[in-house]
């Protein structure tokens, strides 16, 4: 009988060394899993974060960039004095100004919103087709730009001053600058005009 006690006994023994394996193993686990719910935790933090910086830098910096909606628009119907004086005796800037007007009004112009109002670039290729320019199209930028800009190949410096000139009209911050090689939207055609925000 005694041999049958010892081989009752020994499964006993057994299973106290693998419950206490088990527990070790409870532990480790419940360690791990702690300090994955605090890396976790960090993580969202600085998500949060990050997040809360990205949005206020973005608010300064809008507060820094003029707008497009600062630009002043002027109806078309009010004509001031000097436009209803007859015309001088055109000097040698002027001839070659109206060269770069003839040339600009058959150039291929890309006029594009890059943050300003919606409908801007459409309202503005409208105005330029009305001024006689014929190969106008108008779309969107994928990124967003600040300001009113005409921007011109190499090539095309007299195109631009003359489109910037008739543009002045309807947005008199208009500015022009040559095209950033390195961004294919302002090098979508010879002529680029994008209205930012």
């Amino acid at each position: 009988m005694e041999t049958q006690k010892e081989n009752t006994e020994e499964p006993v023994a057994g299973e106290k060394v693998s419950s206490k394996k088990s527990k070790s193993k409870e532990t480790i686990l419940g360690i791990v899993l702690f300090l994955g719910m605090i890396v976790f935790v960090l993580a969202s933090l600085g998500l949060l974060g990050w997040g809360a910086y990205a949005f206020w830098q973005k608010q300064q910096q809008e507060k820094e960039e003029p707008s497009i909606l600062s630009l002043e628009i002027e109806p078309e119907e009010t004509k001031s004095a000097e436009e209803t004086k007859p015309a001088e005796a055109p000097k040698a800037e002027e001839t070659s100004s109206d060269e770069g007007l003839v040339s600009a009004k058959s150039a291929t112009i890309s006029v594009l919103n890059g943050g300003a109002t919606k409908g801007t670039a459409g309202v503005a290729a409208d105005f330029l087709k009305g001024k006689g320019f014929t190969k106008v199209t108008p779309g969107n930028t994928l990124g967003n730009f600040t300001g009113a800009v005409v921007y011109f190949d190499t090539k095309s410096e007299k195109e631009a001053t003359a489109l910037s000139e008739v543009l002045s009209e309807k947005y008199p911050t208009i500015t022009t600058k040559p095209a950033i090689t390195t961004n294919k939207e302002t090098t979508v055609a010879p002529l680029t005009v994008i209205f930012g925000k």
